[in-house]
């Protein structure tokens, strides 16, 4: 995540920022949405942790893509359009909307008060 935010170009920030939101946001809600409907068609879940559930999952997805983008950058893909800067971008925030909304939702999930304050504590997840 650090390379590919070494790659990024304010102009194609500031220029593309609209379109950046839009490949950030719809389809995190979508996964997220997703996650809700089959995890409580499946298994059973409560819709809230299904949602949190898929903001969980949708935190990983930027760990397996972005090397795959940066790749493609090496080997001259997306260059003319600038394609990978905003793909990068997009990655970057993606990943950070996700685990903030993931921390929010898990706090929520479980109270602090339970015997999993403890387990919330050693993982490194705030609880207050």
């Amino acid at each position: 995540m650090s390379i590919a935010g070494l790659s990024i170009d304010v102009k194609t920030l500031k220029l593309k920022i609209f379109q950046i939101l839009r490949l950030v946001l719809l389809p995190q809600l979508i996964e997220a949405i997703s996650y809700l409907i089959f995890s409580h068609l499946i298994y059973g879940y409560d819709y809230f942790f299904g949602f949190t559930l898929g903001y969980m999952m949708g935190a990983l997805g930027p760990a397996v893509v972005i090397s795959c983008i940066l790749d493609l950058n090496n080997n001259g893909y997306g260059k003319h359009k600038e394609l990978t800067p905003s793909s990068l971008l997009a990655i970057s925030i993606d990943n950070i909307v996700a685990i903030t909304i993931a921390t929010i939702l898990v706090k929520k999930l479980i109270p602090v008060s339970s015997s999993a304050s403890s387990v919330l504590i050693f993982t490194g997840i705030p609880t207050e």
